[in-house]
């Protein structure tokens, strides 16, 4: 399957990269020594603008190294620093701005910092607390999805959906005028997975959830991304803002051995095509599924954030102790921007319990 929506790219990148993270052996081994891993932003006032603070990060290895990829669990935190290699010894510093409005409260957030002689990445953790000023309707709703219907969000990425098993999730909306608003939701991608539940009137100054109910038979053969989304027509008027959300499909694991079950690995984590013109075509690379666990591993679903990468038909199943080659495609042709670098995922789903989805980064330098 291969997934390339442009409204929720971003989102899909980022979900990916965190499942992968956090399912991941977290053997942070590169020589990139940050002074500090925790960002105290302390006390901050919600209306007072942008936080920015400053970490250093020393090179404590004997080798050249540079910074590949800062990635954050929140729009709301980014993070600058000059792209230039660091000599052994030689220090960078990495800027971390937050923007705290429409973020009350205690501040958790995790940066993953990606070096170029680590697959795994170094994580930050970002801490301090917002105090909250008082909010206007249009602020806790700010999705004007017109005639006075307004949404608290138009996207929600849930994690892991089981087969056999439900997710659910609830988001606000309010009518902030004063006559009835009718309802219609016009599909765009349906995964038949999908229940939401929207009221067909919404009542002159009433608040409600939509409820997003995701469920997979336990019996299905569906894996990989699911993808919803849907546009709101509210008294006959289209609104601007499609509404939309995803979810990643996996075995169910309950009755699962973990001592006899598969485990995924692949060779590299990474795949650097380097410099690439536009008058090229299709660049191939490629990485080895390997199963290290006790009993067969089943590929069940390649997934990519752009259109530009695909891969090669590969086998479906791996004996315990054997590995497979995937072929990575790269189709300059496909490539949208070439302005800036080309990052993309590739996902591997399997029938692993403890990482279900293996994440492959890949790069590339449009020229």
């Amino acid at each position: 399957m291969i997934f390339a929506s442009k409204t929720w790219q971003n989102a899909l990148i980022l979900l990916f990269a965190l499942l992968s993270v956090s399912a991941s052996a977290q053997q942070q081994s590169s020589a990139l020594r940050f002074l500090s891993t925790t960002i105290d932003l302390g006390h901050i006032k919600e209306e007072g603008g942008v936080v920015s603070k400053n970490v250093e990060a020393i090179n404590d290895s004997d080798d050249t190294l540079y910074i590949l990829e800062v990635v954050a669990t929140c729009g709301c935190t980014t993070a600058n620093y000059e792209k230039k290699e660091l000599q052994p010894g030689d220090t960078l510093s990495l800027g971390v701005q937050f923007d705290p409005m429409n973020r009350p409260g205690r501040i958790d957030k995790t940066l993953f910092v990606t070096a170029s002689d680590c697959e795994e990445p170094l994580r930050l953790h970002l801490v301090g607390y917002v105090q909250p000023r008082e909010r206007s309707v249009e602020e806790i709703y700010p999705f004007d999805m017109g005639e006075g219907l307004r949404l608290k969000s138009n996207f929600h990425a849930f994690s892991y959906l089981e087969h056999g098993k439900m997710v659910e999730e609830r988001i606000g909306y309010a009518n902030t005028s004063d006559k009835e608003l009718r309802v219609v939701l016009q599909p765009r991608a349906i995964s038949g997975h999908l229940q939401i539940i929207v009221p067909e009137v919404v009542a002159p100054k009433s608040t409600g959830d939509i409820i997003l109910h995701y469920a997979l038979a336990e019996w299905c053969d569906v894996y990989g991304v699911l993808e919803d989304s849907f546009d709101f027509v509210v008294n006959e008027q289209k609104a601007y803002y499609p509404f939309g959300c995803q979810a990643v499909a996996v075995d169910n694991f309950d009755n699962v051995d973990d001592i006899s079950a598969p485990r995924a690995d692949i060779s590299k984590k990474i795949i650097k095509f380097g410099d690439v013109k536009r008058h090229y075509a299709i660049l191939e690379q490629s990485v080895e599924l390997i199963n290290i666990g006790s009993s067969p591993l089943v590929l069940r679903a390649v997934a990519s954030t752009s259109e530009a990468l695909s891969v090669e038909h590969v086998e479906v199943e791996v004996a315990a102790g054997d590995s497979t080659t995937i072929v990575v495609r790269l189709d300059v042709r496909r490539i949208e921007d070439w302005d800036n670098p080309f990052v993309a995922r590739l996902m591997l789903i399997t029938n692993d319990p403890i990482r279900p989805m293996l994440s492959i980064r890949v790069n590339a330098l449009p020229e």
